[in-house]
């Protein structure tokens, strides 16, 4: 597959870092969600998670990310994201962004 922008192919490309990485002291590494998505939500809206979305590789490559970790004795970590609806704490977060900033007018003008 040729390599854009929208086909990056991160996880063999973090698969053939683990030796940079280990040489900085790094054990554990956090990948964010990788599992097939729509990418509405960066990701975190997660459509299968048995599969790899093709814009970050494939279930081999995978594979043998985990294989390779575990030979240089690295912790994988990635987020799950069960029922994780990400744009509504977008939506959240801005209405308690907005009501802090009319508390902090009202404070002020008090």
């Amino acid at each position: 597959m040729k390599h854009t922008p929208y086909t990056c192919h991160v996880i063999p490309g973090v698969t053939s870092r683990l030796d940079y990485l280990r040489d900085l002291g790094v054990g554990t590494l956090w990948l964010s969600p990788f599992f097939k998505s729509p990418m509405r939500d960066f990701g975190y809206d997660v459509q299968n998670y048995t599969e790899i979305d093709p814009l970050f590789g494939t279930m081999e490559d995978f594979e043998e990310l985990m294989a390779e970790a575990k030979n240089r004795s690295a912790l994988l970590m990635y987020m799950k994201c069960f029922g994780f609806c990400f744009h509504y704490l977008f939506k959240i977060y801005n209405i308690i962004e907005v009501f802090n900033l009319i508390m902090c007018i009202e404070s002020r003008d008090s």
